[in-house]
């Protein structure tokens, strides 16, 4: 019989020919969806071979516009993140911060955690500096999450400034 379609025979030649790049083009689809499966599972299932250590942080000053996975940064250079933000438990009023620190960071005793302001946007990092030629501060059996020193930043410091100049105005004008 003759097909309603094309007006041709179903046992022509054309009609083989056009099941064949019916199937040809089928096979090119599931090939290629297949390759970018396998693509997309190679990059997830890469993972992060770098080492960590956990530190904390202890902030008495507000921490608004810090998120968690915060990038934490080293005289500038991204070397971790914030893992964790909480109110401490003994003390209310201070702010106990969770970084993620990559290891071999020069990390020591006397280096400073400062909350930074990134630009208009009302995000913020935690930039570290210093630490001169102190002891390297690294985790421990008997401290796994040594703290680091917090410094004001410097939003607190204006305030301060301000505040000291505005008592300091007050005491002028009473006289």
């Amino acid at each position: 019989g003759r097909s309603p379609w094309s007006g041709r025979s179903s046992c022509s030649g054309d009609s083989v020919e056009s099941d064949v790049k019916y199937t040809l083009v089928g096979l090119f689809v599931i090939v290629l969806g297949a390759t970018t499966l396998a693509v997309v599972a190679w990059l997830t299932s890469a993972t992060d071979q770098r080492a960590y250590d956990l530190y904390r942080l202890y902030s008495i000053e507000s921490v608004a516009g810090l998120n968690l996975n915060a990038s934490v940064t080293y005289k500038g250079v991204a070397v971790g993140q914030v893992v964790s933000i909480r109110l401490d438990q003994q003390f209310p009023d201070w702010v106990e911060l969770i970084l993620r620190i990559e290891r071999g960071t020069p990390i020591r005793k006397e280096t400073t955690a400062t909350l930074v302001a990134q630009g208009i946007t009302g995000l913020a990092y935690v930039e570290l500096s210093g630490g001169g030629e102190s002891e390297p501060l690294r985790p421990t059996e008997e401290d796994p999450m040594p703290v680091i020193k917090s410094s004001p930043s410097l939003v607190a410091q204006v305030t301060s400034a301000l505040q000291d100049f505005t008592v300091k105005l007050d005491r002028l004008r009473s006289k």
